[in-house]
């Protein structure tokens, strides 16, 4: 499993149950931003690793924010 898919992974986990609106935060929230992160990133003709590398910030960008997650968590994803 790739960084970004334990960054994907973490966040899912970690917003179970919250809400945007009326969707699930992930649906709501985090997909929308790493979209758009992925295209900005995309655009600019970033390299493979510095997209991967946002992808795995943008699905982190709200866990410790918004749950119980640590920043050594977070740090800990690149050690996977």
């Amino acid at each position: 499993m790739t960084f970004v898919e334990e960054a994907e992974r973490l966040a899912l986990q970690r917003h179970h149950g919250q809400k945007y609106l009326d969707q699930t935060y992930m649906d709501g929230h985090i997909y929308p931003v790493a979209l758009q992160a992925e295209l900005i990133a995309r655009g600019a003709k970033l390299s493979s690793t510095e997209i991967e590398c946002i992808l795995a910030i943008a699905y982190c960008h709200d866990l410790i924010e918004d749950t119980t997650t640590t920043i050594d968590e977070i740090r800990d994803l690149d050690r996977v």
